[in-house]
């Protein structure tokens, strides 16, 4: 039977989990970021491809046409993505 170490006291009398669980947490923090990077960079590589379009003037640069892709590019984010998706 496994007993779980109680929760500790800071000095501003918030609980905190004990040191041991402390590094497991970070990891699991940081394979949740890495798994978010890697979703999202189908997104950020047709940002990428609009913005070297215009500086290539393939593209005519515009605000509105701008906003209208991020826009797009947002809510395609959110269908497809779901509860991972970024929140802006």
């Amino acid at each position: 039977m496994f007993i779980e170490a109680p929760a500790h006291a800071t000095a501003t009398g918030r609980r905190s989990l004990p040191a041991s669980r402390a590094p497991c947490l970070e990891s699991a923090s940081l394979a949740l970021n890495a798994t978010q990077l890697c979703l999202v960079a189908p997104f950020e590589a047709m940002r990428s491809q609009y913005a070297g379009a215009v500086a290539a003037g393939l593209v005519p640069g515009s605000l509105l046409a701008s906003a209208r892709l991020e826009r797009s590019l947002d809510n395609l984010e959110k269908l497809c993505l779901g509860p991972l998706a970024r929140r802006r």
